[in-house]
């Protein structure tokens, strides 16, 4: 049974931080320390079994433009992960239900940029067709980086 806690950014403890650099590492075979630092903000949805955390999700607030129209307040979902030994049990899938009814009343959309799309196919979430543009500044240069895709 997953029991699944929500724990804002800066309520993460020391020992929370490791145990997820530790999935992020198991999950994604790298260290994700920087990326965890530099993504702002956020909720994330830590799925435990037994008290181990097995699965992960983050949102955090951003606002995306669809073409001209005005800006759409967005739970921009990050570092979906669940441990390789734990895939395939539906924690995922989980956390990514109850991350939406949460942001329901709160948020115009969710969105995300997958590696892989088959669970959130499987969910009911539709890909983007138009034209994706980025525009943000990056802590770490301190500069204003944008990039477009048509």
């Amino acid at each position: 049974m997953l029991e699944i806690e929500v724990v804002a950014s800066t309520r993460l403890s020391p020992e929370t931080r490791a145990e997820l650099l530790q999935l992020f590492r198991e999950a994604y075979g790298e260290d994700l320390t920087s990326y965890l630092d530099d993504i702002g903000p956020g909720l994330h949805y830590l799925g435990r079994e037994a008290g181990a955390l097995v699965s992960h999700a983050v949102w955090v607030t951003r606002w995306l433009r669809p073409g001209e129209g005005p800006p759409l307040k967005t739970a921009y979902v990050e570092m979906v992960a669940t441990h390789p030994q734990r895939e395939r049990r539906g924690f995922a899938s989980a956390l990514l239900r109850r991350l939406v009814e949460d942001i329901e009343d709160s948020h115009d959309l969710a969105a995300l940029s997958p590696a892989t799309s088959e669970i959130y196919l499987r969910m009911g979430w539709r890909f983007w067709e138009g034209p994706v543009a980025l525009r943000a500044r990056c802590r770490r240069e301190g500069v204003l980086v944008a990039a477009s895709m048509t």
